[in-house]
């Protein structure tokens, strides 16, 4: 008998092959037969009825498992031995001739389902993998491109405020120092505005006339006292031709020209005066040359040597 339910059973399954397993959510026959039995341990049993409570379907295989293995009712025709066993025989050569043709037929239905959808359903998740990809590859591209440009934004932001901070610095440096000279030149000014009593007045003669006295110096030495802001010279013009414009010059030890200017006028008592101020005139060796505008040139009346030392 056993016998010949698992192949009525094998029957089914290969007219049918879809029906062998079923959706995977529903219960398999041999889970409804050991359920119907009582042959399932007690948490599968739970399990089972479970899913029996909200599934129709399974509920529907449950009662005709049930139908199948439960005794006959009594308004049931029983049939003989013979016939049962003519009528199983009969089906027996029925299976064996339409199996083949149930598996080859709900094949080609299969391969042919297979052929059209699923060849269409392949090239659509083909497609769509491949614009996930370019989708992927494109934005990971635009991600990197955002990155390096809030780099180099950032690398920009910073240089501009190193700058900033460099600038400002040196602004604040040259501040102080502005202030520190217009603090000095005030001072400066303050210094000079005031009136200075009794300049003194150093008198210089030329290097002929010094030659010809006979003192041996080649150059006359002025000490300014400390204290003193302005000093006069007295360029002594004895002797000297008389021009109606003179010009003075100022050299420096090694005779690059430190000042010169026209306009100078000769005193009545034929000397010429020039006042100095000590921020002025440095100290070391000087020569003064002193000039007549004769036209069309000029002409070298005098040359004045000394020697300045500032007392502090």
């Amino acid at each position: 008998m056993t016998d010949r339910r698992e192949l009525f059973r094998q029957y089914m399954k290969d007219l049918v092959p879809e029906l062998e397993s079923g959706p995977k959510d529903h219960l398999s026959d041999e889970e409804l037969v050991h359920y119907l039995h009582g042959e399932l341990a007690a948490t599968e049993r739970e399990r089972v009825q479970s899913h029996l409570v909200p599934c129709r379907q399974c509920r529907d295989a449950l009662q005709d498992v049930q139908d199948f293995f439960e005794a006959p009712r009594a308004d049931e025709v029983s049939l003989g031995a013979a016939p049962s066993e003519q009528q199983w025989q009969a089906l027996q050569r029925h299976i064996s001739s339409e199996s083949n043709k149930a598996t080859t037929s709900w094949g080609g239905l299969r391969l042919g389902w297979l052929s059209l959808d699923l060849r269409a359903t392949w090239a659509l998740a083909v497609g769509l993998i491949l614009i996930i990809m370019a989708a992927g590859a494109w934005s990971f591209r635009l991600r990197r491109e955002n990155q390096e440009l809030m780099q180099q934004v950032q690398s920009d932001q910073r240089r501009r405020m190193d700058s900033l901070q460099q600038s400002a610095q040196e602004n604040h440096r040259l501040q102080d120092r502005m202030a520190v000279l217009q603090q000095s030149y005030e001072s400066q000014m303050a210094e000079l505005r005031r009136p200075q009593l009794n300049p003194p007045i150093y008198d210089l003669y030329s290097s002929t006339a010094v030659a010809r006295s006979g003192t041996g110096r080649r150059e006359t030495v002025i000490k300014v006292p400390h204290g003193v802001r302005v000093f006069t010279l007295l360029l002594n013009g004895t002797g000297l031709p008389i021009h109606t414009e003179y010009a003075v010059e100022i050299t420096d030890g090694a005779g690059h020209v430190f000042w010169r200017s026209g306009g100078l006028q000769r005193s009545r008592d034929g000397n010429f005066l020039i006042l100095l101020n000590r921020t002025f005139l440095p100290e070391g060796s000087h020569q003064l040359k002193l000039y007549g505008q004769a036209a069309p040139r000029e002409v070298t009346l005098a040359e004045y040597r000394l020697r300045l030392n500032y007392a502090q």
